[in-house]
C-alpha cells in the first residue's frame, strides 16, 4: 500500500468518527471537510453499514449540503460535538491540518484581531452607557492621558483629575529630595502633558477674579464650550504666547504700578507648567519665605517674627528691606538657566513683549508683574538669602546659640538684618 492511499484510509476513519459523534450528540446543520463533497478522497468513502445515514461525501450528492438527523443530548443540555455554523463551515481547525495532511490548494486563514474589551485595539468601538451624555464624559479616560477629544466641561471628574495632579507633585517632591533630576523631569513632562493637569489649570483660569480681564485678543472662557475647546490650546508643539497688554493700577503713594496681562491661553499655559514647577520650588524655597507660597500667608510671617522676638537673647534691632523693582530686573538668562522647567516655554514667556497703546515693546530684563507664574520665578531668584546669612553668622555652634540674626521674607520685601517687619 503507497503512502496516498494510507492517508486516504485514515481520512476515512477519521471522517467515519466525527460523523457519529455528530449523531449522538444531536448536532443539527452542514458540514464541509474531508468527505464531504468537491474534498479530497470523497469518493472513496467506503458504504453505510446498516442503520447508518447514507454517507456525506457520495458522488450522487456531490456538491449538496446534507442534513444531519437529529438524535438525543447529553444529559447537560450542551452539545459535545463538533460545533458547526449553519452556513457549512467549522469554526475548529480543518481535519486534514489536525491529521497532518496537506490539502489541495492554498488556504487564506481568517482575520483575526483582538475582540476585548480591554484590549488597546478592538473592532467595535467600546460600548457605553445609553446615558445622553455618558459618551462625552471623561470616565472612560484615563486621568494623567492627554484626551484625543475635547471634553464635556460639565462632566469632568474633579475628584479624580486632583487626585492624579496631586500623585504626580508628591512623586516629583520625592525625586528632588531623593536628587534624581532625570525622574524629576520626566515627571514634570508627564505632568505638563497630561489631561488632569491640563483641566486644572483651566480650572485655575476661569475660576480667578482676574477671568472677566481679556488679554491683547479680546477672547475670554466664559461658556462651557469655550472652556472645552481650550484642551486643544494647551499643547507645547506651535506654540506662541502672544505680548501681554499694559495696564496700570494706582499705589498707596500716588505712584503706579504696571502690570502685564496675558491672554487666557497664555495664562492657562503659564499654571499649566507651574503645576509642575511648585512641588520642585516648594522643595528648595527658603524655610522663612512666606509671600506667593502655597498654604502660607501674612499671618505665618507675623507668627515667626513673634517667635524669633519673645524669648532671650532676642534682637535688638529690626531692619527692613525692599528690593527695588524686583520683578523688572531679573535676569533673564538667569532664569533660563536656573529654573528647572522647559527652557524653550520659558524663554517665550519673557521675550513675549507688552503691548501699549497699540505699540509693541521688547522685553529683555525681568518677568512681568500679572502672570501667574511671575511669583514663582521672583521667589526662586531670591531663595538661597537665607541661607548665604547663616552660613555668614552662624557658621559656628557658639554663633548658632547667639543666634541673633534671622530672615523672615515675604516675596520681595526683606530684611538681611535681624528681623523683616513688611509683609506687603
Amino acid at each position: 500500500m503507497d503512502g496516498s492511499t494510507q492517508r486516504e484510509a485514515v481520512i476515512n476513519v477519521v471522517t467515519e468518527n466525527e460523523r457519529k459523534m455528530l449523531i449522538r450528540s444531536g448536532q443539527k446543520g452542514t458540514w464541509s471537510g474531508p468527505g464531504a463533497p468537491n474534498s479530497p478522497g470523497a469518493d472513496a468513502v467506503p458504504p453505510a453499514k446498516n442503520g447508518d445515514p447514507p454517507h456525506l461525501g457520495t458522488s450522487a450528492e456531490r456538491g449538496k449540503p446534507v442534513v444531519l438527523p437529529a438524535g438525543e443530548s447529553d444529559p447537560q443540555g450542551e452539545p459535545t460535538g463538533r460545533r458547526v455554523k449553519d452556513e457549512g463551515g467549522s469554526e475548529c481547525r480543518p481535519l486534514t491540518g489536525r491529521i497532518g495532511v496537506e490539502p489541495p490548494g492554498e488556504i487564506t486563514p481568517p482575520e483575526r484581531g483582538p475582540t476585548s474589551l480591554g484590549s488597546s485595539i478592538t473592532r467595535e468601538p467600546r460600548p457605553t452607557d445609553s446615558g445622553g451624555k455618558a459618551d462625552r464624559s471623561q470616565a472612560a479616560t484615563p486621568a494623567g492621558a492627554a484626551p484625543g477629544h475635547a471634553p464635556d466641561w460639565n462632566f469632568i471628574n474633579w475628584k479624580k483629575v486632583w487626585r492624579t495632579v496631586r500623585r504626580l507633585q508628591a512623586r516629583i517632591v520625592k525625586a528632588v529630595r531623593e536628587g534624581r533630576w532625570n525622574k524629576v523631569k520626566a515627571l514634570v513632562y508627564l505632568l505638563t502633558h497630561s489631561y488632569s493637569g491640563r483641566a486644572l489649570a483651566i480650572l485655575r483660569v476661569v475660576s480667578n477674579s482676574g477671568a472677566r480681564t481679556p488679554g491683547v485678543d479680546g477672547i475670554r472662557w466664559n461658556t462651557p464650550e469655550s472652556k472645552s475647546a481650550a484642551f486643544s490650546a494647551l499643547r507645547r508643539h506651535g506654540y506662541r504666547p502672544q505680548p501681554l497688554r499694559r495696564v496700570y493700577i494706582p499705589k498707596r503713594n500716588g505712584k503706579h504700578r504696571g502690570l502685564g496681562i496675558p491672554t487666557m491661553a497664555d495664562r492657562a499655559m503659564q499654571a499649566l507648567y507651574l503645576l509642575g514647577l511648585d512641588p520642585i520650588a516648594e522643595t528648595l524655597a527658603d524655610g522663612h519665605s512666606y509671600g506667593f507660597r502655597l498654604e502660607r500667608c501674612c499671618a505665618d510671617a507675623l507668627d515667626e517674627c513673634h517667635k524669633i522676638l519673645r524669648g532671650p537673647p532676642g534682637p535688638s534691632w529690626i531692619l527692613e528691606g525692599d528690593i527695588k523693582a524686583c520683578f523688572d530686573r531679573i535676569s533673564h538668562p538667569w532664569l533660563i538657566e536656573n529654573i528647572p522647567m522647559d527652557k524653550e516655554v520659558l524663554r517665550k514667556w519673557l521675550k513675549a513683549g507688552f503691548l501699549e497703546k497699540h505699540v509693541l515693546f521688547a522685553t529683555t530684563e525681568g518677568t512681568p508683574q500679572g502672570g501667574i507664574i511671575s511669583p514663582a520665578l521672583a521667589n526662586r531668584a531670591l531663595d538661597g538669602l537665607q541661607e548665604t546669612l547663616e552660613r555668614r553668622f552662624s557658621d559656628t555652634r557658639r554663633r548658632r546659640a547667639e543666634g541673633k540674626v534671622h530672615l523672615v521674607r515675604y516675596a520681595d520685601d526683606c530684611a538681611p538684618g535681624n528681623v523683616c517687619s513688611r509683609w506687603g
